[in-house]
């Protein structure tokens, strides 16, 4: 019986050989389910420098990683995570699959917070839904935003792309947005929203990238955003770039 539970949260883990589910606690009391998981030391580990196969030099104290609920119990795993004896790179403590260095919590809970966060009304509300503090939701955003930066190779084509200011807390604080509107991702976010402002959100698209670029949605007010994109275009490709409003834009192409 054991044996089957352990090997169903395995499965529901995701895991493979050689890292097994140790064992599986339920408490009623704290409406917790705790994993233990395990790797074992006669098996080698990929150093996390090089990338070597070395032995395990130790285990360091267990930690613990928030994962999704499992029905209405908080489920949390933890592992005393094995550091690497390697020739080369020393001793280092070798990656989860389950979680990105640094974080409290598995990748599957933080892919489903990001979900929450974007889908209710404020920083609040998703605190409240997910039980986490304000700190704890700051650093899952951080950690998506870094992931999300990874999966850019820089050769995509934006044809489309839009441009547009918002304010936020108190005395007329401005940041600009550049979108990839074919694809609706924000692509870059300044502090401001003057004429250096949209220089410096054009400069982030890499050379090779520019060309692509058809049309530009904006703010009808944003003159200053208007100048920067002309001259930012016309130093740099000397061709016609349509300035179009953002409902135009939006009305011929699918973000």
């Amino acid at each position: 019986m054991v044996q089957d539970l352990n090997g169903h949260y395995k499965l529901l883990l995701g895991l493979s050989e050689p890292w097994k589910i140790e064992t599986v606690d339920l408490s009623i009391d704290s409406s917790e389910v705790t994993i233990t998981v395990a790797y074992p030391k006669s098996v080698t580990v990929v150093c996390p420098g090089c990338g070597m196969a070395t032995s395990i030099y130790d285990y360091r104290k267990n930690r613990s990683w928030r994962h999704l609920d499992t029905m209405q119990f908080k489920t949390i795993i933890t592992c005393a995570t094995p550091r690497s004896n390697c020739d080369t790179c020393g001793i280092k403590t070798i990656s989860v699959p389950w979680a990105n260095k640094g974080s409290g919590f598995t990748l599957l809970f933080e892919y489903f917070a990001i979900s929450v966060i974007t889908h209710t009304s404020s920083i609040t509300a998703a605190t409240k839904l997910l039980n986490l503090n304000w700190h704890q939701i700051q650093s899952i955003m951080a950690r998506a935003v870094v992931r999300g930066l990874e999966k850019r190779d820089g050769t995509d084509t934006i044809e489309y792309i839009g441009i547009d200011e918002k304010s936020f807390l108190k005395k007329h604080t401005y940041i600009s947005n550049l979108y990839d509107l074919d694809k609706g991702r924000i692509l870059d976010v300044v502090e401001g929203r003057k004429k250096e402002h949209a220089q410096a959100l054009l400069n982030t698209i890499e050379p090779d990238v520019r060309g692509w670029v058809k049309a530009v949605a904006k703010v009808s007010k944003a003159w200053a955003i208007k100048e920067a994109f002309g001259q930012f275009w016309t130093y740099l490709y000397p061709k016609s770039i349509e300035f179009k409003p953002i409902y135009a834009i939006l009305n011929t192409i699918n973000v």
